[in-house]
């Protein structure tokens, strides 16, 4: 009876794997620059040469080009329908801008040499937000909104400043949660280390670092911080490049960017040679505890992004590509 019992569970674990995996089955769009792949039916040619994020609302589908500093918006079969932004400091405009975040209507844009958050409404400059002196934020980078709450991390290369901001809804300073120096006290930050934010559908704000294995988990009232160890299934490279008092890119464990995934799972692309090609994505139980399910693709993945509603997932890959997956 015993026996009976436990093949029984097992086959529930089973089944409950296999619904919450996913797969790159179905490719129903590619947004790119590549002038060869025209013919391919899934296939939109534009002028995007260097997508850094990608953001799908209202069906419309925004994509911020760090090269010409644009953000050039589609309809959701890739037909394109504008630009705003452009490279420059001026009021309207963008400099290595390097992230983008929907908050209520408004988008959110980390104008990175420009030190300041670029904020658009209806493909219109609404305003700017300047970090000059904002509580020593250096250079903005990444930003994730969670119930009223705007979370930014930001490139330095002085360690008393390496944690995330925190704004209201109106830009206005809240505080600073030092989670990298509580983290790491003996580590001399440089900018490889910038956090990556991720909002998650359970609430919570997944900050993830791309050389150090330790994710950071954070509940939508910013008083409970839980540090979850990833080193098990990450791969660790050793860095060829010995040059001292530089900034070089450190030996460690590699992952490029984190992501909410199908039923609460947690999606993570990580490197699996030494050759930091980041093209595993590990999927995980809503906890970080247990690996559900790994897909290997052909590509680096840059960025990703899942949208329960449209049941898309979207990969910015290391071929300048913008790719839209259909996720059941």
């Amino acid at each position: 009876m015993k026996i009976k019992r436990v093949f029984v569970v097992l086959i529930l674990l089973f089944c409950c794997n296999v619904a919450n995996s996913m797969t790159f089955d179905k490719l129903i769009l590619t947004l790119g620059s590549d002038d060869e792949k025209i013919h391919k039916d899934n296939y939109k040619v534009c002028d995007i040469f260097k997508p850094k994020d990608a953001v799908i609302y209202n069906n419309y589908i925004y994509v911020l080009d760090g090269n010409d500093c644009f953000i050039y918006y589609f309809d959701m079969q890739g037909n394109f329908k504008g630009k705003f932004g452009g490279m420059g400091g001026g009021p309207k405009e963008l400099y290595s801008p390097e992230n983008m975040e929907m908050v209520g209507e408004d988008l959110w844009v980390t104008d990175f040499n420009n030190n300041r958050i670029q904020i658009y409404h209806n493909h219109i400059h609404k305003r700017s937000i300047k970090f000059r002196d904002m509580s020593k934020l250096a250079r903005p980078r990444e930003i994730g909104e969670l119930d009223g709450n705007i979370f930014i991390s930001s490139v330095t290369i002085s360690p008393k400043i390496t944690g995330i901001t925190v704004l209201n809804e109106k830009g206005v300073f809240k505080r600073r949660i030092m989670v990298s120096s509580m983290l790491f006290p003996n580590t001399r930050f440089t900018p490889w280390f910038t956090a990556k934010l991720q909002v998650l559908s359970n609430k919570q704000l997944l900050v993830g670092y791309k050389y150090l294995p330790i994710i950071v988990l954070i509940d939508k009232d910013i008083n409970k911080i839980r540090y979850v160890d990833m080193s098990e299934y990450y791969t660790k490279h050793e860095s060829k490049d010995k040059v001292k008092n530089k900034f070089i890119v450190p030996s460690g464990y590699t992952a490029t960017t984190f992501s909410s995934g199908p039923k609460n799972t947690i999606l993570i692309a990580a490197c699996n040679n030494s050759k930091r090609r980041c093209n595993r994505v590990m999927q995980f139980s809503s906890d970080l505890s247990k690996k559900i399910n790994e897909i290997v693709t052909d590509y680096h993945i840059w960025d990703m992004e899942y949208y329960p509603k449209k049941d898309l997932i979207v990969l910015i890959t290391g071929d300048r590509e913008v790719k839209f997956y259909e996720i059941h």
